[in-house]
């Protein structure tokens, strides 16, 4: 199995069908970190409009090769809810957003992406999982379940911790931001779990003695492998 990560994307639509056609094909599937929306600069120096990300959203959703996460940025636009530290979300790019993208479109998003591999499992989300979140019993029957509620019903979960951000994103409820928040540096070392992220950028990956970051801009891409020999995680420069 080989899978390929690809981290926030921001309207970087060119960039990313470049990551794609050139390294697509290498791939058994291929895994979106989500933030596909949002920039300071929209439709000018190489980032695309809100719709034309929408557009090409709607027409990848079904593509049995991809599997799309969601992000901060993203739920917002579901949701067609402000939120105060949700920075670049306005109401007119939710609307031209939401005429593109239905209900059932965004129910196609995904909050997780879990691999197991002899007893780890290697679990991808936006932000990723500070030790406070992470589910004590049956963690990972619990992310499932967890993942199926906010897929069907997201708005009643729009209060769930997982989704909510913390203290260092000026949130007073709760002191550290959940699965669609977590900065890089809250992130846990959980034993047996493997997280693969994005949310918290930087010029090159950025790796733990369990986690990895692969918000890069698109410069960098995140691969997995699993063969007879060996299991491993590695990033690679992508153009």
């Amino acid at each position: 199995m080989l899978k390929l990560y690809i981290g926030d994307v921001h309207l970087k639509l060119n960039k990313l069908k470049n990551l794609l056609k050139k390294n697509e094909s290498l791939f058994d599937h291929v895994v979106f970190l989500g933030d596909y929306f949002d920039h300071f600069v929209e439709g000018m120096d190489g980032h695309c409009t809100s719709e034309e990300m929408a557009k090409w959203l709607k027409v990848n959703l079904d593509n049995p090769k991809y599997t799309f996460l969601m992000g901060n940025h993203d739920i917002a636009y579901r949701c067609n809810y402000y939120h105060s530290n949700m920075c670049g979300f306005t109401f007119d790019k939710n609307k031209r957003i939401n005429k593109i993208l239905t209900e059932e479109d965004w129910k196609k998003f995904k909050y997780f992406d879990i691999t197991k591999i002899k007893d780890i499992y290697w679990v991808a989300s936006h932000a990723g999982f500070n030790r406070k979140w992470w589910p004590v019993y049956n963690p990972i029957s619990k992310l499932e379940e967890m993942q199926n509620a906010f897929i069907n019903d997201v708005h009643s979960q729009l209060k769930h911790p997982w989704l909510q951000p913390g203290n260092d994103r000026g949130f007073i409820t709760q002191e550290v931001g959940g699965t669609l928040w977590c900065d890089w540096n809250m992130i846990s070392d959980i034993p047996n779990v493997r997280q693969i992220v994005g949310h918290t950028p930087s010029a090159f990956p950025r790796v733990t003695l369990h986690n990895f970051n692969i918000d890069t801009n698109l410069d960098f891409a995140g691969s997995f492998s699993d063969d007879e020999l060996s299991t491993a995680f590695y990033t690679f420069r992508t153009m």
